[in-house]
């Protein structure tokens, strides 16, 4: 790789991640361990920092207590 990729990806990564450094430090100051990264008005999670992330919900139908996560076998596309 030469030295201008190098730098380029840096650069990348910085401007990917960097954002996300402020908000971590202010969550951990407010004494949380992870954050969620939310979209829109529903609030749907787009992002995680834990890497094993479930949810305690409440059906809607049932009313019954349900637990959500990902499968055992999921795995991200970037690393199939």
């Amino acid at each position: 790789m030469s030295r201008l990729a190098r730098r380029l990806r840096f650069r990348q990564s910085r401007a990917n991640y960097g954002p996300t450094l402020m908000a971590t430090a202010e969550a951990k100051r407010e004494g949380y361990d992870q954050i969620l990264w939310l979209f829109g008005k529903e609030g749907y999670v787009t992002e995680s920092g834990a890497s094993n992330l479930f949810v305690l919900w409440r059906t809607k139908d049932t009313d019954k207590l349900e637990l959500i996560t990902a499968p055992l076998d999921d795995k991200l596309s970037s690393m199939a």
